[in-house]
């Protein structure tokens, strides 16, 4: 049996009432306090509550396959990382298996449902747009 979820419960509420407007009912935290959510068959989106900071973490791959970051890609997701200004205030990074990623966060004090439907739709843009700049390699 999975361990309780070491979340506040005001992590699960806001996590229900986004499932609610998503038309997921039900949705929860799992006993990792994450919950992962697949847009178009193509797009995985993870919420994590981070209890111990008390905020939300989402991420989101922007690649399937290994090796799709290029140097020229690297230079252009850093300074894209400068203030946020290029990824939505998100930040791009690489995961250990290569695969390039993007990141948003959203504190516990200010996370609703309407907040984190916003941060999931900004997420899927910045991602859609990234994956297409890495598949052409602009940097």
């Amino acid at each position: 049996m999975a361990e309780p979820v070491r979340s506040s419960p005001g992590a699960q509420e806001v996590l229900a009432g986004l499932g609610a407007r998503m038309g997921i009912p039900g949705l929860r935290l799992d006993a990792d306090s994450s919950c992962q959510l697949v847009f178009d068959q193509r797009w995985v989106v993870t919420l994590v509550f981070a209890a111990a900071r008390s905020r939300w973490l989402l991420s989101c791959p922007l690649a399937e396959r290994h090796g799709a970051i290029t140097p020229g890609s690297q230079v252009a997701m850093l300074r894209a990382n400068f203030l946020g200004s290029g990824s939505g205030g998100g930040w791009l990074a690489v995961a250990p298996d290569g695969r390039p990623f993007l990141h948003m966060q959203v504190s516990q004090s200010e996370a609703s449902e309407t907040v984190l439907l916003d941060v999931v739709e900004s997420l899927l843009n910045q991602a859609e747009r990234w994956t297409e700049r890495l598949h052409v390699g602009e940097s």
